[in-house]
């Protein structure tokens, strides 16, 4: 979409929607992108999924971008891609839409800087990946709240997440969990085992779990989130992805390089993804996993 000056104005919050998101830490704005806007964007999901995978099995390991469990039933799900703006020119250039930063000046009071790039994906797959390392576990996000594995890398709590939504999320598939107005303190969190891989959460004794509310928004949808606030997300329970991308930004005055957390990842998996394509173009490998087809 072409953003002119009066376009820019138009995505700016009003006063209602600015003491809304103060008052419970989250913002739901719909119709923000348009049929065709998604459709691309899933086109793009799934090209990034094919090379990720693809790269992996050319490289007999599992790249450091992906996340994928194995589910008790031996079923693998695709839980999240991170990070993805250094490999797709589409969303790295979505990041920089006005129809994110425009609402993200008025929060933050300052141009915002991208600081972290996550695809949850949700993507349950017709066959397990034979070849490459997998977790056991499930693709269920832990109760938590983002700022607890920011603030390891020195970051301040003002970020502020845009998700933009491909995927109808419904209470069958997972949608995202909140905890209004939990975005005003750190809540000290738990070591916990899921599977065979560790994570943490907030312990329930501290929160009231009735509180959360679950976000069942159509495609189109953007979500803005205080690094704070508490949110979760349950086990996809259908055969379809339920995917929300999401765009962590931290105000330009935050001092320390933004692509903290993400650089290392980066750094590590170029020299294998060029030897995919390498490995491509030299005829010494052919693409195996193509995306399921959607029921």
């Amino acid at each position: 979409m072409k953003q002119t000056l009066d376009t820019i104005k138009h995505f700016e919050l009003d006063t209602k929607q600015i003491a809304s998101f103060q008052k419970l830490g989250y913002l739901v704005l719909t119709d923000k992108f348009t049929k065709a806007e998604v459709q691309e964007m899933q086109l793009e999901a799934n090209r990034l999924l094919e090379f990720l995978l693809n790269s992996s099995l050319a490289n007999s390991r599992r790249s450091g971008r992906l996340d994928i469990k194995q589910l008790p039933s031996g079923k693998h799900i695709i839980r999240k891609i991170q990070p993805i703006v250094d490999i797709s020119p589409t969303f790295s250039a979505l990041a920089k839409d006005e129809r994110l930063l425009t609402p993200l000046r008025q929060l933050q009071g300052e141009e915002p800087a991208l600081m972290e790039e996550k695809f949850s994906y949700k993507q349950p797959l017709s066959e397990p990946i034979k070849g490459i390392e997998v977790h056991l576990a499930d693709d269920r996000f832990l109760l938590h709240q983002d700022y607890t594995y920011h603030v390891q890398h020195g970051y301040r709590p003002d970020i502020i997440t845009c998700g933009i939504v491909l995927d109808n999320c419904t209470l069958e598939n997972g949608p995202f969990r909140v905890w209004p107005g939990t975005h005003h303190e750190l809540i000290p969190h738990e070591n916990v085992m899921i599977g065979n891989y560790r994570s943490y959460q907030v312990p329930e004794s501290k929160i009231n779990y009735q509180d959360g509310v679950d976000l069942t928004v159509p495609r189109g949808t953007l979500l803005l989130f205080h690094d704070l606030l508490v949110h979760s997300s349950s086990v996809n329970h259908t055969e379809n992805p339920r995917r929300i991308l999401f765009f962590s930004y931290c105000p330009t005055s935050t001092p320390i390089s933004f692509d903290t957390r993400n650089s290392p990842t980066r750094i590590a998996e170029f020299p294998y993804e060029s030897q995919y394509q390498k490995l491509k173009e030299q005829g010494l490998f052919t693409d195996i996993f193509h995306v399921p087809a959607s029921t």
